[in-house]
């Protein structure tokens, strides 16, 4: 079957065009790593930064979390520092509905808080003191 010039047209067209994004903003790389946003990019980069200064131990990206239902929620950064202090860290620049139901259904499963990083808390790292919790407290 042949396709008429101009049907070809579009389709090679619409082949080429760029996908856009869901919140109009811009998909770096880095690292051979697609970033959902420069805020999470420049966590990464700052996580980075913080293993060569030995403030964190090592970090892993984009976990997922399961959930009931065959569901999953993925975390920008799964976090360990170096005095022993675990942050499970999420980019966020904008709030979604869906985004709020499935971070109460996870802290309702799982014994732990996902701590939201903002633009306006970049630099992450070097802005957040941690001190190291003794594990038994004395009576």
């Amino acid at each position: 079957m042949r396709l008429p010039a101009k049907t070809y047209d579009q389709l090679i067209k619409k082949k080429l065009t760029k996908k856009r994004c869901k919140f109009n903003n811009n998909r770096p790389k880095y690292n051979y790593l697609g970033f959902d946003s420069t805020l999470e990019l420049d966590l990464y980069k700052e996580l980075e930064e913080g293993v060569k200064n030995g403030i964190v131990s090592h970090f892993f990206w984009q976990t997922p979390v399961r959930l009931p239902g065959g569901k999953k929620y993925v975390l920008d950064a799964l976090v360990f520092f170096t005095n022993n202090h675990v942050e499970y860290l999420d980019a966020k620049g904008m709030m979604t509905e869906l985004y709020k139901l499935k971070k109460a259904l996870v802290e309702e499963i799982y014994p732990f808080k996902i701590t939201e990083v903002y633009r306006k808390d970049m630099p992450y790292i070097q802005s957040k003191t941690i001190e190291r919790k003794p594990k038994c407290h004395p009576k």
